[in-house]
């Protein structure tokens, strides 16, 4: 005889399977019918598989969907990879031109260094001609605005002159008519 006790057999056609059956306990009363089987539980967690069930329910999301693509793909390159004459091969590989790997980028570099100074010159070059066109273009403004201006004085000092000179003929006017009605009066 072994001391070691085998869990009780489950049946998956029983209803039982979700409600857990207690275990009893002669030196304490208190526990009985509280504390279920852990032989129970752990077969419970075998059967219903909630691992599964919880990570299908996660991948759901559309997000983790594209994460779990994404990894799979990378493991089936890194096999791919060690399954080839690359990285894992114990063959002598080709030696890498030193030279060459310093020399390209300082070239690329002082390509580009060029090509910008060339762009900023240009720039330069079109924001001079660009605030020239402004200050012609405020002077021009300037210009029609003081002629604009002159045109509207020349206009309202005129206006004054014609209107003194309808003042003065209207005062002459009624002195004359004044003149008139009082010859008119005095006459009778």
């Amino acid at each position: 005889m072994s001391d070691v006790k085998e869990p009780p057999n489950l049946q998956s056609d029983n209803n039982q399977e979700t409600a857990l059956p207690k275990v009893t306990s002669p030196g304490n009363p208190s526990l009985n019918n509280k504390v279920p089987s852990l032989f129970k539980l752990a077969a419970q967690w075998q059967i219903n598989n909630p691992q599964e069930n919880i990570q299908n329910h996660i991948m759901e999301n559309e997000v983790l969907q594209r994460i779990n693509e994404i990894t799979g793909l990378i493991r089936e390159s890194y096999k791919d990879l060690s399954s080839q004459d690359g990285m894992m091969s114990k063959e002598p590989q080709e030696k890498l031109d030193w030279d060459l790997f310093c020399t390209v980028p300082v070239n690329i570099i002082e390509q580009y260094t060029k090509d910008m100074d060339d762009i900023f010159g240009k720039m330069e070059r079109l924001s001079k001609q660009q605030r020239l066109w402004c200050e012609s273009a405020f002077q021009i403004d300037v210009e029609r605005c003081g002629d604009s201006i002159l045109n509207a004085e020349t206009w309202m000092k005129k206006k004054e002159r014609h209107l003194e000179y309808k003042h003065v003929e209207m005062e002459r006017s009624a002195n004359e008519i004044k003149e008139t009605i009082q010859r008119l009066t005095d006459d009778k």
